[in-house]
C-alpha cells in the first residue's frame, strides 16, 4: 500500500500572539494527514492530478487552526504559508515525475 503523510509544526501557525488565544501544549507536536494513492498509476497525469487534489486537501485540513482565531490577513498568509510547505515536503516525498511536473506547472 502507497501512502504518504504531510505534517507541519502547529506552533508555526500559533507564533503570532495577535491571532491566536492561548495555544494548548499539543499545538506544537506536528500532526499529519495520511494519503493513500495505491489506487493510483502516478506515471498517468489524470492519476497525478488526482493525487494532486487529495494532497491539496490533506494539507487543508493539516494546516487548520487548533484553537480559535481571530481571523485576519496575517493567519490567512500563515495557512497558505503551511499549506504551501506541506505540498512541497509530499510531491518532493512522493519524488513521482509527473506529480512533480504538474505540481510546478500549477504554482506558476
Amino acid at each position: 500500500m502507497r501512502l504518504i503523510s504531510t505534517a507541519f509544526l502547529g506552533a508555526a501557525l500559533l507564533a503570532a500572539p495577535a491571532y491566536a488565544e492561548r495555544a494548548p501544549e499539543s499545538a506544537e507536536a506536528p500532526r499529519a494527514v495520511s494519503v493513500q494513492y495505491a489506487d493510483l498509476d502516478l506515471s498517468q497525469t489524470d492519476d497525478s492530478q488526482t493525487l494532486l487534489g487529495r494532497l491539496r486537501a490533506a494539507a487543508t485540513r493539516a494546516c487548520e487552526p487548533t484553537v480559535l482565531v481571530r481571523p485576519g490577513a496575517g493567519m490567512r498568509r500563515a495557512i497558505r504559508r503551511c499549506e504551501g510547505e506541506a505540498m512541497n515536503m509530499a510531491v518532493a516525498q512522493i519524488d513521482a515525475p509527473v506529480v512533480t511536473r504538474l505540481y510546478n506547472e500549477g504554482r506558476r
